[in-house]
């Protein structure tokens, strides 16, 4: 009965273990997705602003409040959009602010 429990301990151990590596892996790669893009869409003093290489201040605020959107897109920019290319900003700037 002790050596079950003993290999039960044991194999909740890995379990979370692999829970514990796959999160750490998630984060390093969002982690750099973010240092690899050139754009980050946000939100600065409740508009959409533009970010440019993880910089703290905007490139360039949009008169576009955060609080006049659908709370699904909110919240995406609330999160942050990563914007690899020019094309797609773009596209994401004329959806948002047009």
């Amino acid at each position: 009965m002790r050596e079950k429990k003993s290999h039960l301990f044991v194999f909740l151990c890995v379990i979370l273990l692999c829970f514990v590596c796959v999160a750490i892996w998630s984060e390093n790669k969002n982690n750099e997705a973010e240092r690899n893009s050139k754009y980050v869409l946000s939100e600065y003093e409740g508009r959409i602003a533009l970010f440019e290489n993880g910089d703290e201040i905007p490139k360039e605020i949009y008169d576009v409040m955060i609080s006049a959107l659908p709370q699904e897109d909110a919240e995406r920019i609330i999160q942050g959009i990563i914007v690899e290319n020019e094309s797609d900003l773009q596209s994401l700037i004329e959806d948002y602010c047009s």
